[in-house]
């Protein structure tokens, strides 16, 4: 698992064998906390052809989902297997010290 792609402070996104992995930084006062989840196919077609600009509207979606509590509903897609969760931070922690 690597990271692949990156936008300081708003989201990271992760390749694990076939499965993009989108890890975003929601940001409601006072509260701060990460969101992820896996692309589906859709969102994997749309990322390759149109690159990080989809994932910036995308993460945009995740952060108004929670802001305006809206239809769209990315809860039942949150990544909740621990060993999977410390993978990914772990893949981050090891990206953000090879490019500080």
């Amino acid at each position: 698992m690597k990271v692949i792609a990156h936008q300081p402070w708003q989201w990271f996104l992760l390749k694990d064998n076939d499965s993009y992995i989108f890890d975003v930084n929601v940001d409601i006062r006072p509260a701060t906390f990460s969101v992820t989840f896996l692309l589906n196919e859709q969102e994997i077609e749309d990322y390759l052809k149109v690159g990080n600009e989809f994932l910036d509207n995308l993460a945009l979606l995740v952060h108004k989902s929670f802001v305006m509590q809206t239809s769209i509903n990315f809860t039942n897609r949150f990544i909740k297997d621990k060993d999977l969760t410390n993978s990914i931070a772990e893949a981050v922690k090891e990206w953000q010290k090879q490019n500080s």
